[in-house]
């Protein structure tokens, strides 16, 4: 956004004012999720092998994201050989052409293999911003070829004002538990479902006293029936009791 704002104020200080057409166009992928399954979903409508197709969420013309999507979350080599074919364009405006990887830990190998070129030797209009939460993940070819810069978590302060600031939580203390449950990620904390969160940690709570008390087995192993034949990913429960796990520990 920075990049392609159109106020001349907010483009001198290097920051974005949010409310130009361009920062508009690009922020409907602020919410990454919900614009990978709107584009998964649109794929779908296309073909009956939607793997063939790249996922592309493109909103803006000089920025295109291409996103881990599929039911493993990956990556696809598709994305790279697309990647290879439009890197030469020149941007539409007279600024960047941006190509945004989010989470590249997730992909294979031959996708990561197929992308070394372009990140080799990338034109001088365009900027390719990969980002994860996990370094060691990547490829040493892949970390080789990239300027590395550091993100840390936003304190749970700020976070709270962030949400403030876009009238999410109902008040200061939903606010402050989303911010606490984020991590310092505002972007989490504004897409966080609490509701189906804290039904989630109860359920993973039942499950740690039924195994404590060995008593009620068949409790034990319905919870993780409920929890398993869901839509939640192991990812995503591993993290719930990850947390879970650290309040006790707290406590």
């Amino acid at each position: 956004k920075a990049i392609h704002c159109q106020d001349e104020a907010s483009l001198q200080s290097g920051e974005f004012c949010g409310h130009c057409a361009n920062c508009k166009t690009i922020a409907l992928a602020d919410d990454r999720a919900k614009a990978v399954a709107e584009a998964e979903t649109e794929r779908e409508k296309l073909t009956k092998r939607p793997r063939e197709i790249p996922l592309l969420i493109q909103h803006h013309p000089d920025v295109l994201m291409l996103a881990p999507n599929g039911p493993l979350r990956l990556f696809q080599i598709e994305q790279a050989r697309h990647l290879k074919q439009v890197l030469d364009f020149l941007p539409a405006g007279n600024r960047k052409k941006l190509y945004i990887l989010p989470d590249a830990d997730r992909m294979d190998a031959a996708a990561a293999n197929s992308l070394l070129k372009s990140l080799e030797e990338p034109p001088p209009h365009a900027l390719l911003l990969l980002t994860t939460a996990s370094e060691a993940a990547l490829l040493p070819t892949i970390r080789s070829r990239c300027v590395p810069l550091w993100l840390g978590p936003l304190g749970r302060a700020d976070v709270v004002q962030f949400l403030k600031a876009r009238g999410a939580g109902k008040d200061n203390a939903e606010r402050a538990l989303r911010a606490a449950i984020a991590k310092g990620s505002p972007g989490a904390a504004l897409r966080l479902d609490l509701d189906r969160y804290l039904k989630i940690r109860e359920s993973l709570l039942a499950m740690l006293v039924a195994g404590y008390e060995r008593t009620d087995f068949a409790g034990l192993f319905s919870q993780a029936q409920r929890l398993t034949g869901g839509e939640e990913t192991l990812e995503n429960l591993l993290d719930v009791l990850y947390s879970l796990l650290q309040d006790i520990l707290h406590l």
